[in-house]
This record gives structure tokens, sequence and C-alpha cells, in this order.
């Protein structure tokens, strides 16, 4: 079967590799379509040292890919509940079983969480074998033919921003301030109108993300560099601030400026991922004190997240097809994630996908 391997920093190759076999409680599935993540990039361009370790030298190589789905063509032993046939996307996050939070069914905060296209081998392949523990906590969830496997794919991200808006709680008939009009924003956007947001602001200097931002259903559009756009925002939000802001982006100075925006008793949440250089940010905390202001993080999402945000999708109450830029072949991996990585670079485009059919 073909997979894509990681040798090295911006050096992933698409190899014949031998086709996964499937053990006790262990479910293999073909992967129709799987999508480029921000983090897929990063390791890309920095490396990561799961990825280190597993290949020191070209002998032994990891298939990134944690944004996937297909169909499930083969069951081991004892694996109950998941029939050959079905469609379904991953939840690629699984935890020890065992502690605090995998008690809980929070997987990926537990010590020991194990990610698909990390620790073991992803979805940038024909086939992915699912292990079984990650089986055992429900990764395999099941979708309609009503489901594009396109749209499919990009569950993950839209189960990610599900958490982050459920760890801010948003309340019908409140302003969301979106920081960011990347993928992640707009499945923000979308999100939030859902769950009653009376407007929903989208903060974005891109103007062709701006536009993507009005198609997805933000009632306005702002942009971060202009000198007035505090003003802006509290010109939009009856001068009280934004009751819950997401930053959906990797950039400090909009986790900075939150504190600002903010309205009293306002949430935040620091969604996006910061470089490691840049992660001593400054805050007002005057601010916070004086706003009771809270300040949320959110980091991946649990099983029941993707079943919940997989059932929108399947239902159509969500349509993200609008999200795809490009589609490649297998055989056009490494072109594709330098296409994605060009689109990271200039702010242009959304997401990248590979198709397996």
């Amino acid at each position: 079967m073909l997979a894509a391997k990681f040798h090295g920093i911006e050096d992933i190759r698409v190899q014949e590799v031998p086709k996964p076999q499937v053990g006790l409680g262990e479910v293999l599935v073909r992967t129709r379509v799987a999508s480029i993540c921000t983090s897929d990039i990063e390791a890309y361009c920095l490396g990561h040292k799961k990825l280190a370790d597993y290949c020191p030298d070209t002998r032994a190589t990891r298939t990134p890919g944690h944004e996937f789905a297909g169909d499930v063509v083969e069951i081991g032993p004892d694996v109950k509940g998941i029939s050959e046939g079905t469609r379904v996307a991953i939840a690629p996050n699984y935890g020890c079983g065992k502690c605090r939070f995998c008690r809980k069914g929070i997987y990926p905060l537990c010590p020991e969480r194990r990610t698909i296209g990390l620790d073991v081998d992803g979805g940038f392949a024909e086939y992915v074998k699912i292990p079984k523990e990650a089986v055992d906590q429900g990764v395999v969830c099941a979708f309609s033919e009503n489901l594009p496997y396109e749209e499919a794919a990009l569950n993950e991200p839209l189960a990610c921003a599900y958490n982050g808006l459920m760890r801010c709680n948003i309340q019908p008939g409140e302003v969301v301030l979106v920081a960011g009009g990347g993928p992640v924003g707009m499945m923000h956007v979308v999100l939030a109108k859902l769950r009653g947001a009376k407007k929903v602001i989208v903060a974005e200097q891109s103007g062709d993300r701006q536009e993507t931002a009005r198609k997805f259903g933000a009632d306005a559009v702002v942009n971060p560099m202009d000198k007035d756009y505090v003003d802006a925002v509290r010109k939009l939000t009856d001068d009280r601030g934004a009751d819950v802001i997401i930053i959906a982006c990797g950039a400090t100075k909009a986790q900075e400026m939150a504190p600002y925006l903010a309205a009293t008793q306002g949430r935040i949440n620091f969604f996006g991922k910061v470089p490691v250089d840049k992660q001593i940010i400054g805050l007002n905390s005057n601010l916070i004190y004086s706003k009771e202001l809270s300040i949320y993080g959110a980091y991946g999402s649990r099983p029941a997240h993707f079943a919940i945000t997989l059932s929108l999708l399947d239902s159509r109450k969500i349509d993200l097809s609008g999200l795809i830029s490009r589609r490649f072949s297998a055989k056009e991996i490494p072109e594709a994630y330098k296409s994605a990585l060009a689109n990271t670079k200039a702010s242009t485009g959304m997401k990248t996908i590979i198709c397996f059919t």
C-alpha cells in the first residue's frame, strides 16, 4: 500500500509499505480522505520529538495524519459494535485508561496520551490500523452516506473547536469575538451561531479570509492591525466588549489584547497554540482582576465531543465544504504539504486534503 513517511524536517516521502495486519481488538480502516493540520505543518517545518525519537534514520519512519475518514475493512477478534463496511472518522487521541482524566473520558489530558499519526501510524496511508486501546475508548465513530468523506475528515478540528466553545459555555444572546479567520476560526463561527450567539465578530487581517468569514456567517469582520481595532470592537458591542473571546490563531498579540476587548465577566479561550519561543506573554492582570475575567485553555477533544460534532455534520446542520481549498492524490502528499505550508505563510486558502479514491 502507499503511505507517507516522515524522514526529517521538510522531508516527507510516499512509499510502498506492507498493509497492516489486525490483531485482537484492532480495526483496519481504508482511508478515503485525509486533511493536513497546522500541527502537521509545524512538525514538517520544525520536526517533532516523538517523530525524531522514532526515526533517527531512514530505517524506521512514522506515517503522520490525524484528520481522516474512511471505511472499516477488517475487524480483529473481540471487536464489538463495529462492522465491516461502516463509514468512519477517527478521534485520534487515546489514553492509559486508568488515570483521573481517562476515567472522565478526557483522553487528551492523560499523562500517557497517545495520538494516531504521532505515536502510531496515521491517516496519510491507504490503510490505518486502529489500536485496541483506542478502539476500546470509542475513537471509531460512524457516519452515514449523507456526509461526504471530505467533510468527515474535517471533524477532528471541528471537535476541538467544540471543546473550546464548551469550555467558555457560550449562552444564547451573547456576543462572541473570534480572533483568527483560518479554518478553525470558521469552525468556531458556525458553532457559536448554533449555540445561539447574538453576534459573532471575526478579527482577521487577510482580505481573502475576511470574505470567507462573511460566507460562514460572521456578523461583522474587523482588522486587528487597524489602530482603532479596540474601538471598532467596542462599537460593535454597544461599548460592552465581547462576552466570549476565542483566540483561534497563534498570535501572542491577540492573546495580550483579549482583556481589553472582553466584557465585564467575559470569558477568554486561548485556543490557538503560539510559537514556543513566544509562549511567555504580557497580560494586563488588573483588567483580569477588575473585570472578573475568566481565561481558559482547550486542548484537543474527547470522543464524546467528536461524536457530537460528527452528528452535526452528518445531519447537515454544519457544512464545511467551503473550507476545502485544494485536493491532492496520495502520490502527491509531498506537494500537498508544500501547498499547505504556502497557504499558512500567506494566510490564504483554508484546508488542504488528500484523496485516496
